[in-house]
């Protein structure tokens, strides 16, 4: 049981630091969770065009669901599909950003309605549903989210007790404004830009990675407990979105979640803006085998998509003609499909798929064609994936990350006969 505080010194005073209950899902929560469902699956197969393979089973006790992380859609697509089967008395459980917890995150998701909703808070929304703050930020985050943390805990507070001068000073602000105006409209894309302690007065600073660090704790036993008490609890541990690709190391404390829960699957993503003319993404829930290294299962169960290997292919050479690219990639393929998962449409009509996705590809520029010849052009970038710098890099890294970790797991079956 958690305890209902703590002492701290804040100013020369004496202060209980006040800590937050977990509350079970009232039943009400089952049409809403329903309704936020529908509705947020709507959305996504709007943007998106969704294949998914596998489901949970209905009766599974304690489970622990751990994804990879490349696209806001991750959040919307996967609760909802794990969902699918029930039951539905308890929410799957989802550990996001402790930022979706505080004012300002939908302000900044929806900038046209800033001015309305600037202030707007919706955890208590996102705690009905099913979603578990976790600090995913420790070092470096919003102002605003340190302005936050400030007034949960000590109430109203002026500016200039809690930040340094300059920091103040960017802001367009005074030290003798309250907190609260931090969260005006007109400033909130300062605001909310990542900063590190650096911003906070310096007497301060040792209060609020203490503060930092309780938080983070408490989090994490609210999640061991989600488990420990038969939910079903979704992660995605590396704690940020692969902006090269690779399945990143996992930051999040996870072992504990792993250790406590009875049942382990992986639920590996990829996505392909090229394949279609919407984004693509494919999904697969797979149970984890007992003694198998779970990031190295998830990495090597990824779906080869077709503009994996179409890149791949430029980075063995520097141009091919049309018809060198479709046998390059189809005797790729002859190589791999007994190791990986090949995307369902190209390994069945591995030609149209890649004529198709060739033609997005020239229309935006990252592909170019001259002479008869294909080659690389001069965008590396694809709006849908802003955070990623290179796309051809990217895609290629994927893909050497997937055969590689399914060369592991090859070589290690064999040895253990």
């Amino acid at each position: 049981m958690l305890p209902l505080g703590r002492i701290e010194l804040w100013n020369g005073e004496l202060v209980v630091l006040r800590v937050g209950r977990q509350t079970r899902s009232p039943l009400w929560g089952v049409p809403l969770r329903l309704l936020i469902g529908l509705i947020v699956a709507i959305s996504a197969l709007v943007q998106c065009r969704v294949r998914l393979e596998g489901h949970l089973p209905r009766h599974r006790g304690a489970t622990l669901v751990v994804a990879n992380h490349l696209h806001d859609l991750d959040g919307m697509i996967v609760p909802v599909w794990l969902s699918a089967v029930g039951p539905w008395r308890h929410p799957i459980y989802y550990a996001a950003s402790q930022r979706l917890f505080e004012p300002g995150f939908l302000a900044m998701r929806f900038p046209a309605f800033r001015r309305w909703i600037s202030r707007v808070n919706l955890a208590g929304l996102f705690h009905v549903i099913g979603l578990r703050p976790i600090e995913n930020q420790p070092l470096s985050r919003p102002i605003t989210s340190y302005a936050y943390q400030v007034l949960r805990t000590f109430g109203p507070r002026l500016l200039g007790e809690v930040f340094t001068e300059p920091a103040i000073e960017h802001l367009g602000l005074n030290p003798r404004d309250p907190l609260k105006a931090l969260w005006n409209h007109k400033i909130l894309e300062k605001s909310m830009a990542p900063a590190s302690l650096q911003v906070i007065q310096k007497q301060l600073r040792p209060l609020i990675q203490s503060m930092t660090r309780t938080v983070l704790k408490e989090q994490l036993e609210a999640l061991v407990r989600e488990v420990c008490t038969g939910g079903t609890l979704y992660i995605t541990p590396e704690g940020k979105y692969s902006d090269d690709g690779y399945l990143h190391r996992f930051r999040m404390a996870w072992e504990p979640l792993y250790q406590e829960s009875r049942r382990h699957f992986i639920a590996a993503i990829t996505y392909d803006p090229f394949a279609h003319h919407r984004l693509s993404m494919w999904g697969r829930l797979l149970e984890v085998p007992p003694n198998e290294d779970l990031p190295r299962f998830l990495r090597a169960n990824r779906v080869i998509t077709v503009s994996a290997l179409i890149l791949h292919a430029f980075r063995q050479s520097p141009s091919y003609s049309p018809t060198d690219l479709i046998q390059f990639i189809k005797n790729k393929i002859h190589w791999i499909e007994k190791d990986v998962a090949i995307a369902s449409e190209l390994r069945k009509h591995p030609t149209r798929a890649i004529r198709r996705a060739v033609t997005h590809m020239l229309r935006t520029g990252v592909l170019e064609q001259r002479d008869g010849l294909l080659r690389l052009g001069s965008n590396c970038q694809h709006p849908r994936f802003s955070n990623v710098p290179d796309i051809v890099s990217f895609f290629d890294n994927t893909l050497a990350d997937t055969l590689a970790a399914a060369a592991e797991r090859k070589q290690l079956q064999s040895l253990h006969g």
